[in-house]
């Protein structure tokens, strides 16, 4: 399991348009990465890493996650667990997750 704690946006940049697929024995979902953005940030003398938030795109129209840490497998970044929350539904009935990490 990829230790989050070590990821900043360049981690994820690279990734933009890639899936990270959720496999449940009831359910599988993909969450394809459309955008990695770089968040405003302070200096604090205890800050790790400067913030940044993902957007996600599911595929289903059919299910909804609500906010919560899902288990996702990429094909270069491994595993990793990524608390996302739902943010809209797209125009074409899937959903939109966004994850922030401070």
């Amino acid at each position: 399991m990829t230790d989050l704690s070590t990821l900043v946006l360049d981690s994820f940049a690279p990734h933009v348009g890639t899936a990270f697929v959720l496999e449940h024995p009831e359910v599988q979902e993909t969450f394809t990465l459309v955008d990695a953005t770089a968040l405003s940030s302070h200096d604090h003398p205890m800050k790790k890493r400067d913030p940044f938030s993902l957007f996600f795109h599911g595929s289903r129209t059919d299910i909804q996650f609500n906010q919560q840490i899902l288990p996702l497998k990429h094909e270069v970044m491994g595993e990793l667990e990524i608390f996302v929350v739902p943010i809209a539904r797209n125009d074409d009935g899937t959903i939109r997750y966004q994850a922030v990490f401070n």
